[in-house]
């Protein structure tokens, strides 16, 4: 269950555990468990890190990863190790979007 919380999956009970004790901070992962909250509740964020840990990224054709925003190399979004600006027709990119038809990097954009 707390699998399926992690990556977005939209089970029953995943959906009613994240809703009743997520407290509107799931998103950003900062989740809690209160003295008063279920035992299964508890067991999911003592787990938590644990789970983040082992989270990896399937990259497939590359369309569903934003390239410059979203955390699948590492732990930091690669736009943040940029010193200079990235210009703005880029920062929306997805990995597919740098990818020729051969399957290797447009090292032209690179």
């Amino acid at each position: 269950m707390g699998w399926e919380m992690k990556v977005g999956q939209q089970s029953l009970w995943s959906s009613v555990m994240k809703d009743k004790y997520g407290r509107g901070r799931f998103e950003q992962g900062n989740i809690i468990a209160k003295p008063t909250d279920s035992f299964i509740w508890k067991g999911i964020v003592a787990a938590w890190d644990r789970i983040s840990q082992l989270e990896a990224w399937s990259v497939g054709d590359g369309h569903s990863i934003l390239a410059w925003q979203d955390r699948w190399l590492g732990n930091d979004v690669v736009l943040e190790q940029f010193t200079d600006a990235l210009p703005d027709e880029m920062q929306h990119w997805s990995v597919a979007d740098m990818i020729g038809g051969s399957g290797n990097w447009k090292a032209q954009v690179l």
